[in-house]
């Protein structure tokens, strides 16, 4: 019950500070997923809609998978020279998942924070955080309707992928029957289930689906079969002529691998990094494990960077899977 009560004030403080008119800066993270792009754009496109001006900022540019979401091509991945008193930060469960506009923060007179991540450290003048949620694409929705804000079917699109991106098609565990109202709701606002579906789903780049075979390849099973692994390295990703934005939706194959209860990807990336990526049936939590390395996420999905080399980063990262999941 507290909990709840808590989550209520937090939201009732959420809509206190949002702003009424002029302008605000929505922020989405770095190496942005379907969420922090849909909540962002979503968002954008209803407070416009409403009179207000929207300023779209990300760290990195949009993935070439949800640049076919209205008002993809106006997100900026710079600050413009004046700032907005108001800035709502979307799906970002540290300040430093800002990257470079982390340090203007603080020229923010009002900073929103709107987030669904376990562990999340709050932020700013005002944050609503809802680890029940499937999505930030569900709360924005939320303050939408609470602020009496339409929501048209440009909003509706791009909310609508939020939240199919972050339930896996409607398939993940924090699938509720809330965000499968809310989703419905969306449609009848205007959005498109087949349309997101095709261009999210089924207009994969031919090395995109190459990349798939090769991590296919380098599968690795273990633990009668508990946990599931695979390596991309560089040389894979040149043969298989993809970018690293491809590795999206490859750990879902590796996932749907019968009795595992854990799924693990590594890409090695041209900085020496190398990003991970972890799936959960619930019985180990990997935000716990990315939390080990700096990263983070939900109880059935998380991410981090390690350093290299990927043999090196590998082994690390499996002997915390193992640690944990003797402990769980």
């Amino acid at each position: 019950m507290k909990s709840r009560l808590r989550t209520s004030s937090d939201l009732r403080r959420v809509l206190e500070q949002f702003p009424r008119r002029g302008e605000v800066a929505i922020l989405a993270h770095m190496r942005p997923d379907g969420d922090a792009i849909g909540s962002m754009l979503g968002l954008a496109a209803a407070v416009e809609e409403a009179g207000l001006r929207a300023v779209r900022l990300c760290p990195d540019p949009v993935p070439e998978v949800y640049r076919f979401l209205p008002g993809a091509d106006l997100v900026r991945s710079r600050l413009p020279a004046r700032l907005p008193k108001v800035a709502v930060a979307l799906d970002c469960d540290a300040t430093h998942r800002l990257a470079k506009f982390e340090q203007a923060l603080p020229r923010f007179k009002t900073l929103i924070d709107i987030d669904h991540h376990s562990g999340q450290q709050p932020f700013g003048t005002a944050a609503w955080i809802d680890p029940g949620a499937s999505s930030v694409g569900e709360m924005v929705y939320v303050v939408l309707k609470r602020l009496q804000i339409p929501i048209g079917p440009e909003a509706a699109t791009c909310l609508y992928t939020a939240i199919v991106t972050d339930t896996g098609r409607f398939c993940y565990q924090n699938t509720t029957a809330k965000s499968l109202r809310v989703a419905a709701e969306l449609v009848e606002a205007g959005a498109d289930p087949a349309h997101v579906a095709v261009h999210v789903y089924e207009a994969k780049p031919l090395g995109a689906v190459r990349l798939v075979g090769r991590a296919l390849r380098n599968l690795k099973v273990e633990n009668a079969g508990r946990f599931v692994s695979s390596r991309l390295t560089l040389s894979d990703f040149g043969a298989a002529g993809a970018s690293p934005e491809d590795t999206e939706g490859i750990i879902d194959h590796l996932r749907a691998i019968k009795g595992a209860e854990v799924a693990v990807l590594l890409s090695e990336q041209r900085d020496g990094k190398v990003r991970v990526s972890l799936r959960s049936r619930g019985r180990l939590n990997v935000a716990a494990v990315a939390g080990m390395f700096g990263g983070g996420g939900h109880l059935y999905a998380a991410g981090c960077i390690l350093d290299g080399p990927l043999s090196t980063a590998y082994r690390r990262l499996m002997r915390a899977v193992r640690a944990a999941a003797a402990s769980a």
